[in-house]
């Protein structure tokens, strides 16, 4: 389950005050370790590589985040 659908739950009544906040430690603590594992894995990706060899990386990531987008705007409008 993706965090963001986690923390969309948590405001939910049915979870008690404690639930609710414990909930929230957990997610914030899943968030900061995503966002670190990402950190370290574009530190490894980037390490000893040449300028071209980062442009070009950095080009097929814009690629894929644009047909990521797409596939996503298709979803939402169907």
């Amino acid at each position: 389950m993706a965090v963001f659908e986690i923390t969309s739950r948590i405001s939910r009544r049915s979870l008690r005050n404690r639930s609710r906040r414990r909930l929230q430690e957990l997610c914030d603590q899943l968030r900061w370790e995503e966002e670190d594992l990402l950190r370290r894995l574009h530190e490894v990706r980037v390490a000893g590589r040449t300028k071209d060899e980062l442009i070009e990386l950095v080009l097929k990531q814009l690629s894929r985040n644009a047909r990521m987008r797409q596939a996503l705007d298709k979803r939402s409008a169907t």
